[in-house]
């Protein structure tokens, strides 16, 4: 298992970061999207799971949801996602 880390980006929105290369994969963690539970734990924990079904070595981000969205919706999610590619 390659190391993980764990940070907010934009001071709000927890992630996982698999691996230390310059191409990994984001993804959007939805697995348990009706929890809202914004941890970074929680997040690191399903980074885990993911990384058991990932090609070795395949790095990858994976990207939790902000804790207080002005607005629950795809398009603040959306929102949420460009602001972190842009970051």
């Amino acid at each position: 298992m390659q190391a993980v880390q764990t940070g907010k980006f934009l001071d709000r929105i927890p992630f996982a970061k698999v691996g230390h290369g310059q191409d990994p994969i984001l993804i959007i963690n939805c697995g348990q999207g009706f929890v809202m539970r914004p941890e970074t734990a929680r997040v690191a924990n399903d980074a885990d799971r993911m990384a058991g079904i990932m090609p070795d070595g395949r790095d990858f981000i994976l990207l939790g949801y902000n804790p207080f969205p002005d607005e629950l919706s795809i398009h603040s999610i959306a929102d949420d996602v460009a602001a972190v590619e842009g970051a």
